[in-house]
């Protein structure tokens, strides 16, 4: 996902740059999740193939209880592993989600609506963000539709700043007509600020975002690692021994026929005959 991109007529500008980039990252290091579940898995199945062996290796009379007993807490808890952390990409990826649908329902809020189609084009932003709030499980594709989403918002609130200067110099138009318009170059220029103070404050928002879902992304990761570490050594069925090339010796009773004796040293007086 290195070449991944995101739609927007913004998305390579300064002002995201921070936002789209750990963004990325943070989608590439969920990609590796499933590479560590299979692996987990994998490790499942070769506990699970080991002491079904030592099972039968008890049932010949080999003391393996303790291995067995040990092999089967190793097993529960590699299944445990799999599905936390399954469940834990699917929950972190809906909580990075939701924030970005916050942050892009918040902005969407400062739009300046000029006209009705205007308020259409705001309304349909609003249902899309709600059914991806709606959604259950959310994937990497649907995280890459709510960026490119919160993306055309911050392009349309930074276009919406520039629609305030053609409205500020028709009002100085009139004011110098000795129109009564009161202040209103100067309100118009106070909102044109905020708005701008307004963009740059989301910026900055979009950006501490992405910053702390990547750090927490990349704590999950080595916490997988961690995980898959505990049963790193576990045996593979392809390394196991073959029981049947290993019988087991009973035990050869003594019997008067071959009694089992103390050496005893030849002696003069016990002469051999």
């Amino acid at each position: 996902m290195t070449d991944m991109m995101f739609t927007g007529a913004i998305v390579e500008s300064s002002d995201n740059v921070v936002y789209t980039d750990n963004v990325k990252k943070s989608l590439s290091l969920f990609q590796q999740v499933d590479g560590f579940v299979t692996n987990l898995e994998t490790d499942y199945d070769g506990v699970q193939t080991y002491l079904e062996r030592l099972q039968v290796m008890k049932q010949r009379g080999f003391k393996c209880d303790n291995s067995i007993t040990r092999l089967e807490f190793q097993l529960q808890q590699t299944k445990v592993s799999i599905d936390s952390l399954s469940l834990q990409k699917r929950n972190r990826l809906r909580l990075l989600a939701t924030d970005i649908i916050e942050l892009s329902a918040g902005v969407l809020n400062k739009r300046l609506v000029i006209d009705d189609k205007e308020q259409v084009r705001i309304d349909e932003f609003h249902s899309e963000l709600s059914e991806f709030k709606a959604k259950v499980d959310i994937c990497a594709e649907d995280i890459n539709r709510i960026i490119s989403i919160s993306l055309n918002h911050m392009r349309d609130l930074f276009a919406d700043i520039g629609k305030f200067d053609a409205q500020i110099e028709e009002a100085k138009v009139y004011a110098t007509r000795n129109y009564d318009i009161g202040d209103l170059v100067g309100d118009l220029e106070m909102q044109k600020h905020g708005l701008k103070q307004g963009y740059e404050s989301y910026i900055s928002k979009f950006a501490q975002l992405s910053v702390r879902h990547h750090s927490r992304t990349e704590k999950y990761i080595e916490d997988i690692k961690k995980e898959a570490e505990k049963i790193r050594d576990a045996p593979k069925e392809d390394q196991l021994p073959v029981i049947e090339e290993s019988p087991v010796i009973e035990e050869s009773p003594v019997t008067e026929e071959s009694p089992v004796t103390e050496e005893s040293p030849v002696t003069e007086e016990s002469p051999v005959v």
